[in-house]
């Protein structure tokens, strides 16, 4: 009879125990605990990441119009709290996909360069979206690039015209030496005139020597594709007797590209 009273006083304390067991009972939590009874608080959880990705584009800019043939540099940076996992270009010429490049990334940070030639790429309006997705599949919001490529214009390899030379003062139409001289000049160019140069050259000694010049300055030409005007030119005083000298006057006008035309006109010297 005593062994018998030991016995259940062994088993009751035995079952008091395992019913009084503590622990994590949150199956859930990364700390559960299946043998636990009674929840001690003690539950550890792993938070969900919902953070996205997000992303700065450097190059290019919005609205950025490349002529082709020119390099178009792509750059930016994507950024995560946690851990990167993929980033995506989408290259689109109006409603035409042309390319979906993803990449895979890890980290928290990931740095984007790449410099292209748009020499075989159509002319038009282009948009890049860039996006970014994390380990946890959180996706970024998408940035949005629009630029244009557009032709380049033609070379420019027509030459400005020298349409007319006169000399307007003195009134005789004879260079006067020693004085201020008004020649009259029309030039015209197909895109933009740079500058004109009027130069006063002697040919009484047989090679021509130069007495006299003026520029008419860019600042000076309101109308880029057209002169006409007035340029004041002192000759230098040639001394002595000069009567009836042999003189040309030459023009010479530069546009933007480069070209240069010129016209020389027969002149007479005197003073």
């Amino acid at each position: 009879m005593k062994k018998l009273l030991m016995l259940l006083v062994v088993v009751g304390t035995v079952v008091s125990f395992e019913s009084c067991k503590k622990g994590c009972t949150d199956p859930s939590a990364t700390n559960y605990n299946a043998d636990a009874k009674k929840d001690d608080g003690s539950c550890e959880f792993v938070t969900a990441d919902v953070t996205k990705p997000t992303i700065t584009v450097t190059s290019p800019t919005e609205g950025a119009v490349i002529n082709k043939g020119d390099m178009l540099t792509i750059s930016g940076k994507a950024n995560d709290n946690s851990a990167l996992k993929s980033f995506s270009v989408k290259f689109e010429l109006g409603p035409v996909l042309l390319k979906d490049s993803i990449t895979t990334v890890t980290g928290t940070e990931h740095s984007f360069s790449q410099t292209v030639s748009t020499a075989i790429m159509p002319a038009g309006e282009y948009t890049l979206t860039f996006t970014s997705t994390d380990a946890a599949n959180n996706v970024s919001d998408p940035v949005v690039v629009k630029i244009t490529i557009k032709d380049s214009a033609p070379s420019d390899t027509e030459k400005p015209m020298v349409n007319a030379i006169s000399v307007k003062i003195p009134t005789n139409g004879k260079l006067n030496s020693g004085f201020e001289n008004t020649i009259t000049i029309d030039v015209s160019d197909n895109e933009a005139l740079d500058f004109i140069d009027v130069e006063i050259y002697n040919l009484n000694s047989g090679s021509p020597v130069l007495v006299g010049s003026a520029k008419v300055a860019n600042s000076s030409i309101t109308d880029p594709k057209s002169y006409k005007g007035d340029v004041k030119v002192t000759i230098q005083n040639l001394g002595g007797s000069v009567l009836n000298w042999p003189a040309e006057i030459l023009v010479k006008a530069q546009d933007k590209a480069g070209n240069t035309g010129e016209k020389k006109q027969p002149a007479v010297l005197e003073n």
